[in-house]
């Protein structure tokens, strides 16, 4: 499955669209389960709206970053990691509302390259 540009205009809606704050990322990252899917928003997102990596969601303040954490492959999260250190460092702090990405990443995670990273942006930002 290959997404097209067709779409850019979607993923720079304003946040809240939906009625409950989600962009399309963020419904990428909570809902897809096919990772050549979700990378292909991710880029899209970091290319049309860099600022969603900021945007969060609920009550909790979740982020992208916290929902890739929380249920995508090491890979998505991998970019994901490096989209949000890209273009929302701050979101690596450990107030980040939602549990930081840190007790998430060591919760969640079992990919050595993806906690390393979250450690060390977390050590550099905090």
């Amino acid at each position: 499955l290959r997404l097209t540009v067709a779409i850019q205009p979607a993923l720079v809606g304003a946040a809240g669209a939906t009625g409950h704050g989600w962009l399309p990322v963020h419904v990428a990252m909570r809902y897809q389960t096919d990772e050549r899917v979700v990378l292909e928003v991710a880029r899209l997102s970091s290319e049309a709206l860099p600022q969603c990596w900021a945007v969060t969601t609920g009550a909790f303040g979740v982020l992208p970053l916290h929902l890739a954490l929380l249920s995508q492959s090491p890979r998505v999260a991998a970019e994901v990691v490096r989209l949000t250190a890209l273009h929302h460092p701050v979101a690596f702090r450990h107030d980040t509302g939602f549990p930081p990405p840190l007790h998430i990443a060591l919760r969640n995670q079992t990919d050595a390259g993806v906690l390393r990273e979250v450690l060390r942006l977390t050590v550099q930002i905090d």
